[in-house]
């Protein structure tokens, strides 16, 4: 694949969302939104309770973790499923898309203890345990 064609590839779309109570006088976060494309590059942006959408900010995510998250989304990831009967805390969505840019597998709901699903957070976050 040629490289304006892999840089152009999303690979996954991701959103944590903040199910919790928020003081929307306090401007606090209400969700991040990561994409990321077959060249590693990632943009992600935030929105607040109060001021809404913050900037978008792009970066090239690691080379081990860039492998990491590929194996996981053409692994594990397309028989995780999330939790979904709880209304409070964090949530995620999480999109994987194949090279055709056709959704393969798509998950929302509460990711806690989910191996697959908490390690592909972990490296949007910068969070990730070796």
């Amino acid at each position: 694949m040629s490289g304006s064609k892999q840089s152009e590839m999303l690979v996954l779309q991701a959103t944590w969302m903040n199910w919790g109570m928020m003081c929307f006088s306090s401007d606090e976060l209400e969700e991040r939104t990561w994409k990321v494309y077959g060249d590693g590059r990632v943009r992600t942006r935030p929105v607040f309770s109060a001021s809404g959408a913050g900037p978008t900010v792009e970066y090239l995510m690691s080379p081990d973790d860039f492998r990491s998250l590929l194996s996981i989304l053409t692994g594990a990831f397309l028989e995780a499923e999330a939790f979904q009967d709880a209304c409070d805390g964090e949530g995620w969505e999480m999109v994987a898309f194949d090279e055709e840019g056709q959704e393969t597998h798509r998950i929302s709901g509460y990711i806690y203890g989910i191996g697959p699903l908490e390690e592909i957070a972990g490296i949007l976050l910068g969070k990730r345990q070796l």
